[in-house]
């Protein structure tokens, strides 16, 4: 799906009946091929490797591992339906020519739900065309290697902002403050934000940490971990402060 609206979407289909439902005034379907794809479910690749340990065997170990980022390829097949012309299908290459140099959002419907990841094509889109049948095959880039679930916002009580990331990476946490806020501090464990201002509402974003308003004092920003979690909160009188996370999977 790309950032820019005035490009549609593209739909992959599985080929499932109920995933057909609806599509037969389609003047052709994109259908997943049988192994359709390659990146997605796979497990990523750690950017670090050990230093070689003089006169003994192995390496040391890394001091930190990193990821490095998600390739996915999408393999399918163009089926045109009666009446179609090859000038819908041209018109279909356009609109997948248009997404290079685009920032996309891959979007992955399964048994385990929605998951999405911001990605870009990192790779020609290519085209095989025989008697009316067209292979298709996409290559796109995650640069962050994370694959995100949907939005889930968690109120603060008593000082308090109890939460669960279902997902199994840590995750970054967007704080959103409702009434006047002069000034805030969000921690857990050693980790602490610290916010001051004056406003009539706020938001926090702990990827970028650029606040809406105000300025941060304190930049000790923290992820979410996977499983449930606390997060401390002091603000001012009346303000309500409510987190949003995306549950995050390797």
């Amino acid at each position: 799906m790309p950032k820019d609206a005035s490009l549609p979407s593209i739909i992959f289909w599985d080929g499932s009946i109920p995933n057909r439902i609806g599509q037969d005034d389609s003047v052709f379907e994109v259908a997943l091929d049988r192994y359709s794809t390659s990146g997605w479910y796979e497990s990523l690749t750690v950017k670090e490797s050990g230093i070689g340990r003089p006169q003994d065997d192995g390496d040391y170990w890394p001091s930190r591992f990193t990821l490095d980022k998600r390739v996915v390829t999408i393999r399918a097949h163009i089926v045109q339906h009666e009446g179609s012309s090859t000038l819908e299908l041209e018109r279909f290459n356009d609109i997948c020519n248009a997404m290079a140099g685009q920032r996309l959002t891959l979007i992955v419907e399964d048994v385990l739900g929605r998951r999405t990841s911001e990605c870009y094509l990192s790779s020609q889109t290519t085209w095989k065309s025989h008697l009316g049948f067209t292979n298709l095959t996409v290559i796109v880039t995650c640069p962050d290697p994370l694959k995100y679930g949907e939005p889930v916002s968690f109120a603060e009580s008593g000082g308090l902002i109890r939460c669960r990331n279902e997902g199994t990476a840590p995750t970054w946490p967007i704080f959103h403050v409702s009434g006047h806020v002069t000034s805030l501090s969000l921690s857990m464990g050693e980790s602490q934000v610290k916010w001051e201002g004056d406003e009539n509402g706020l938001s926090i974003d702990f990827r970028d940490m650029t606040p809406s308003g105000g300025r941060i004092v304190v930049d000790l920003p923290f992820r979410i971990p996977p499983g449930s979690a606390s997060v401390n909160v002091t603000a001012s009188p009346g303000a309500n402060v409510t987190m949003t996370i995306r549950p995050a999977w390797r």
